[in-house]
This record gives structure tokens, C-alpha cells and sequence, in this order.
């Protein structure tokens, strides 16, 4: 009986195992209205409708940050781009920002045609702001310091 306990939890976890490691992992570069079209991201809708954006730490910088443009790396596979990349919508959405491209990666980082090389992406998500002559002038990698909405005020503040 004993061997028949451990040989069925021994195939329950390989199998939660494998199902856990082949659901589908978008690669690419996309537009960013693939999110809510795309039927196996339920998370995003979720965590964009739970968001509540700070208002009054987004209000002062609010102006400013619609005059740049915005890179966003990230990875249906991973828990710290499932939190925050709806939120980063929400504000970017509820400020018309001008996010450029939305760059969905692999566990091992790849699959951005290239440019996940070209702005050394080591982690996700990373949202990547940039001026009006396309160059880095900050960004949020994996979780914010204080709060996405701190954390852009924040890169704003510095950069001016």
C-alpha cells in the first residue's frame, strides 16, 4: 500500500511538474493589445482590473511622462510580470503613454528578436523608458523600489 501512496505522489508531482514547465510562453514582439486578446492571459485581465492606480504620486510627473516613450519586457511564465505588467498598463493606459513595444520573452530571456540584447535584459519585467531620441534614460526591473508609479516619477525627477 505504501508503495502505491509513493508511486502515485511520485506521478502527481512529475506530472504538476510538466504542466507546470510546457504551458504556452509567448516569445516575440507585439503590440501591446495582444494581452487582452490573447485568451491564455487571463492574469492580466485580472490584475488590471484589480490595479489601483496613486493618483496623487502620479499627478505631479503625469505631464512629463507622456512626453517619452516606454519598452516593456516580460514573461507570461513569471510571477513578477504577471503583478506588475497590468499595472504598468492601467497607468500607461490612464495617461495615454506611448508604449512602443511590448517584448514577451522566454525563461532564458530570448526571443525579443535581438533586442533583449540590446538593452542586456537579465530580468522581468522591465520597463524601459526612454527620451525623445530613443536613448535609456531609466528603468523598473522585476519589482519596483517604492511603486510604478513612485519609481517613473522617480526617473522623471532625475532626468530633468
Amino acid at each position: 500500500m505504501s508503495k502505491i501512496i509513493v508511486l502515485y505522489s511520485c506521478l502527481l508531482c512529475a506530472f504538476l511538474f510538466f504542466f507546470s514547465c510546457h504551458h504556452k510562453i509567448l516569445t516575440g514582439v507585439f503590440d501591446c493589445k495582444v494581452l487582452n486578446k490573447n485568451q491564455n492571459q487571463t492574469w492580466y485581465e485580472a490584475g488590471y482590473e484589480k490595479y489601483r492606480i496613486d493618483s496623487t504620486t502620479l499627478q505631479p510627473c503625469a505631464a512629463k511622462l507622456k512626453d517619452l516613450e516606454y519598452l516593456v519586457f516580460l514573461g507570461t511564465w513569471c510571477s513578477d510580470s504577471r503583478e506588475h505588467a497590468p499595472a504598468f498598463f492601467k497607468i500607461a493606459d490612464s495617461l495615454n503613454l506611448p508604449v512602443s513595444k511590448l517584448i514577451f520573452l522566454d525563461r532564458q530571456k530570448k526571443g525579443g528578436k535581438g533586442l533583449e540584447t540590446q538593452y542586456q535584459i537579465e530580468y522581468v519585467p522591465t520597463f524601459i523608458v526612454l527620451n525623445k531620441n530613443g536613448n535609456e534614460i531609466g528603468r523598473i526591473v522585476e519589482t519596483p523600489a517604492v511603486s510604478l508609479e513612485a519609481d517613473l516619477c522617480k526617473i522623471i525627477s532625475e532626468y530633468n
